[in-house]
């Protein structure tokens, strides 16, 4: 009882103001509770009201989110309870000296409930999606060995005790026995999508980020963005010089780094609907053709090529794409495939592999 006074206190002193950085997430705001509530004091029954009316949305919320069969057995103490609750707003209140009646609204921490939820091996309905949220995946490679969810990974301990992360964009995971068999450190390195796939599906979100940060002189971090389709975008390399930065600085440093970059990322690279890439290629001979065309299918973030036209010397393309045009272009440089602007008569750029003595309609 002496901490839900002090609860009180908090909600009496504030009850007219909410956060404005609070998580922007309408699937886990409570709106309209209804309480009337008696006590021997205005305090204590205000104290119990409160009480009432977290408990009240707390149920209302799980009919929300999971289906109705899977509501069963998820009870909380008031304790926990209030480890879930961001904030009480009070939309209208009536008190006597005995007696509290009032209309709430109760916002609750997505984050805190879904893992929660996730603990307790139920599914979040599908009809919720916390599509804006990214999941931090932060691998750590120190003298060729490769750290994940270990203790030791100072990295991951970053991103884990990080208090003031953003909820709304950002995710990290509990990093329990679920999530070390489901991705392993050598599966995050390499980009398994079967793997990546069963977290992203755990923690019911589309995005994952894989900051992997290299010890060495100089450190480096390396920033890979995936959807369930694949891989979407790679961020080019920064470097960090150890001269300059105390270890801890330089992992905050790279924090920021992860949490810039990716929010501008998730603006332009991913997107709801794939996205459709239109080249024209050019080939001297059949083996060049065959060798352009087992490049293009196994490019990362490719869903599928289509052949629309096939001649002689040329062929005309489309790439069905989950990642940005930047990052497939990329690829394209680095294994030697040129890429072109339009030619007249032509409405897509043209790709060849390495110099072409003629590039005849």
């Amino acid at each position: 009882m002496l901490n839900k006074l002090k609860f009180l206190t908090w909600v009496f002193i504030f009850q007219f103001v909410v956060n404005h950085k609070l998580i922007a997430n309408e699937d886990y705001v409570v709106r309209d509770v209804q309480v009337d509530v008696t006590g021997s004091s205005a305090l204590e029954a205000r104290a119990k009201a409160m009480a009432d009316a977290q408990r009240q949305a707390y149920n209302k919320l799980l009919d929300r989110i999971l289906p109705r069969q899977e509501t069963i057995s998820l009870t909380l103490s008031d304790e926990q309870l209030d480890t879930f609750v961001q904030s009480i707003e009070v939309q209208n209140e009536k008190t006597s000296n005995v007696r509290y009646l009032g209309m709430l609204t109760i916002h609750f921490n997505p984050q805190a409930v879904q893992k929660w939820i996730i603990s307790q091996d139920k599914t979040i309905s599908s009809s919720v999606n916390d599509s804006k949220a990214s999941i931090i995946i932060p691998v750590l490679i120190r003298h060729e060995k490769i750290l994940l969810w270990e203790e030791n990974n100072p990295w991951w301990q970053a991103w884990n005790q990080k208090k003031d992360l953003d909820g709304e964009a950002f995710l990290v995971p509990m990093g329990d026995l679920q999530d070390l068999k489901s991705l392993s450190a050598k599966d995050a390195l390499e980009g398994n999508i079967n793997s990546i796939r069963k977290i992203l599906s755990r923690y019911n979100t589309n995005r994952m980020i894989i900051p992997i940060f290299y010890e060495g002189v100089p450190s480096r971090l390396e920033i890979y963005h995936y959807a369930t389709e694949g891989l979407i975008d790679r961020s080019s390399s920064v470097e960090f010089d150890t001269n300059i930065y105390a270890p801890t600085d330089l992992l905050s440093l790279a924090m920021s780094k992860v949490m810039g970059i990716s929010k501008t990322n998730s603006l332009t690279s991913v997107t709801s609907q794939p996205k459709i890439l239109y080249f024209t290629v050019f080939f001297n001979t059949y083996p060049e053709w065959i060798e352009l065309q087992t490049n293009l299918v196994n490019l990362q973030g490719v869903n599928k090529m289509t052949i629309h036209n096939l001649s002689l010397k040329n062929a005309q393309i489309s790439l069905d794409c989950s990642a940005s045009e930047t990052f497939i272009e990329n690829q394209l440089n680095t294994k030697g495939i040129l890429i072109d602007q339009p030619m007249q008569g032509l409405t897509s750029k043209t790709l060849s592999l390495g110099r072409q003595e003629s590039k005849n309609l």
